[in-house]
């Protein structure tokens, strides 16, 4: 039982984290005796899952270095964990392979066991390593300068986390490495705040060796900035650390920065010298992307330092690592991995799709099967069948009714809805055209009258005024069009609240009228103040997307969620009310689907075929 108990928490040390560049599997500081504990460990399991367990934690002991070890570990716990068909130690060791192919530059190799980890990781509803394994993919497409990709991956990850309390350090780790990928596509604004989001919760749960991560890539941002002074101390600061902890990735990666430091203070000689020792590094332990790196940035010292033969020989080194990193065939291999996890994606939905139809077709027969009972019942008893004729008829009158009047409801509140629109357009426009201008005038003249304070109640209220005008009416629609006016409003909203937004949204101005646009902000404006009053959510998704004869548009949270049904019943549920009747005036169909405790998700359909 003892021996179960430490193998268990041996494994858990190693589990599956983030680091800079990708799941920290290994700590650079991990001492010997540790090694030989968890040796003792594989000796001593007495079952082939325990067996499997030590096998993944040895070949995350070894990931930084050794290669061959990690491959042979691996290898071996996956045929084991495949004979026993347990789906979350295969998961986590296609999971480590990736970081191992990823680290050996072969990036065809690691996206395919990324995703086959993700694929049963997704099945097993794991949040937590479905996040690694985004921000794993977040990594690696940062190395194949897909920064997009890389950004959307990482964002992936981050919503994931966000709702995971005990994830604070992955979700700064997350930060972090979004930052990079927003610097490396020259997002400079973007790359320091999500730095200082990561430094601020790596200070406040106190992990150092995170710190200097993030300190590292602000040495780079800095240099970037041509702040070279603070750049080299950061940097200089990184590397004492680096080398004390033994990290010789971070090593390598700090020495390449000191050298591009040194080369824009156009002091050659110690930059060519930093750069030879990051070659060492990269060489020795075989960091072939950095070797590419390096190699152009020699190249380029040592043209300043007029060593052209040089220059060109490791030019050539140079092009033979980044032909070997990333050729065409290397690509086409990562594009047929991707669709290959994406068919079998669908692969997935398309079986279950059978198994629902199967379903369906035998609930079919059986209610066909009553159906004849019935019918033969009615033919022994005519009688009833008249009666039930009569019945008929009497409820589809009812129905007809009952249709004529909902009918004439809507028309109703569509009529409402429109005559108050026009309405707010007309007080807004009065507001600002009439009262605005006067008020405006009036704060002019209070100012030659130097009362400040008189003229700071007259400017606010002026503001107020503005304000109240553009919600009764958002002009900026017929400035800017619904898009970007979309946009914006999603920023006024994630500049004044603490919820995170992910936005995705193609132009749809070319295939909606002005009043279907308006209709359109006023539902997301609606449905955007509700999770902010009532959602009590931490982030939210909204997609606007362009069809071939609709557009859809959705909204979702990972808020508290409620009762619709019972929220639509409320008479005092009257945005819900009117977010469905503006659907219809537009000839759209709007669902909302809330779990309580799990969120809520809004979607809006809008046929586009008749509109402008």
């Amino acid at each position: 039982m003892k021996l179960h108990l430490f193998i268990f928490l041996s494994l858990i040390i190693y589990k599956i984290t983030f680091c800079q560049n990708d799941i920290n599997i290994s700590s650079q500081n991990t001492t010997d005796s540790a090694l030989l504990q968890l040796e003792d460990n594989l000796k001593r399991s007495t079952n082939d899952s325990l067996k499997t367990n030590a096998l993944i934690a040895l070949g995350e002991y070894h990931i930084s270095g050794d290669f061959k070890k990690v491959s042979n570990y691996l290898e071996e716990a996956l045929n084991l964990a495949k004979k026993h068909n347990n789906q979350t130690q295969i998961a986590t060791a296609y999971a480590d392979l990736g970081i191992m192919e990823r680290r050996k530059s072969d990036y065809p190799k690691a996206i395919a066991y990324y995703l086959k980890s993700k694929t049963i990781f997704t099945y097993l509803n794991d949040k937590a390593n479905i996040a690694a394994l985004d921000h794993n993919l977040g990594v690696l497409y940062r190395y194949l300068e897909d920064y997009d990709s890389s950004i959307k991956s990482y964002k992936n990850a981050i919503s994931i986390l966000l709702n995971l309390e005990d994830k604070k350090e992955d979700l700064a780790k997350s930060y972090n490495m979004l930052g990079v990928s927003f610097r490396r596509s020259d997002q400079l604004d973007s790359a320091k705040t999500y730095y200082e989001k990561a430094k601020n919760i790596f200070t406040q749960i106190g992990s150092h060796s995170n710190i200097y991560r993030v300190n590292g890539n602000l040495a780079v941002l800095n240099s970037i900035q041509n702040n070279y002074a603070e750049s080299l101390i950061l940097n200089f600061e990184n590397l004492k650390y680096y080398q004390k902890t033994n990290n010789n990735a971070s090593i390598c990666g700090t020495l390449y920065n000191i050298s591009v430091d040194y080369s824009k203070l156009k002091n050659y000689k110690k930059a060519l010298a930093y750069c030879d020792q990051t070659i060492a590094v990269a060489k020795a332990y075989n960091f072939k992307s950095k070797l590419k790196s390096s190699y152009w940035k020699k190249s380029e010292i040592q043209q300043n330092l007029h060593q052209y033969k040089d220059a060109y020989e490791n030019y050539k080194i140079y092009k033979k690592y980044s032909d070997s990193l990333l050729n065409k065939e290397s690509i086409q291999k990562i594009q047929a991995v991707e669709l290959n996890y994406k068919f079998n994606q669908e692969k997935l939905k398309d079986s279950l799709f059978y198994v629902n139809e199967k379903n369906n077709s035998e609930s079919k027969i059986k209610i066909l099967t009553g159906e004849n009972k019935i019918k033969n019942q009615w033919i022994l008893f005519g009688s009833l069948g008249f009666i039930s004729l009569l019945i008929i008829l009497y409820l589809y009158k009812t129905k007809k009714f009952s249709q004529k009047k909902r009918y004439l409801q809507e028309l109703y509140s569509r009529n409402l809805i429109k005559s108050q629109e026009n309405e707010k357009t007309k007080i807004a426009r009065e507001l600002h055209d009439s009262i605005g201008q006067k008020l405006m005038l009036l704060t002019k003249g209070i100012k030659n009258t130097d009362n400040e304070k008189l003229y700071n109640l007259a400017d606010k209220t002026l503001e107020e005024l503005r304000e109240i005008s553009k919600d009764l009416h958002p002009e900026i629609i017929e400035r800017i069009g619904v898009t970007t006016s979309i946009k914006a409003l999603i920023s006024e909203f994630d500049d004044n609240t603490e919820l995170f937004f992910t936005f995705d949204s193609l132009n749809i101005d070319p295939f909606i009228s002005k009043e279907t646009g308006l209709h359109i902000y006023r539902i997301l404006q609606e449905s955007l103040s509700n999770i902010v009053k009532h959602a009590n959510a931490k982030s939210v998704y909204v997609s606007i997307l362009k069809k071939s004869s609709y557009i859809l548009i959705v909204v979702k949270d990972n808020g508290i969620g409620f009762d619709f049904k019972k929220k639509l019943k409320n008479s005092d549920s009257l945005g819900m009310k009117t977010l469905k009747e503006r659907a219809k005036v537009i000839n759209g169909n709007i669902k909302i689907l809330s779990i309580i405790g799990k969120g809520t998700k809004t979607t809006l359909l809008i046929p586009v075929k008749n509109e402008i």
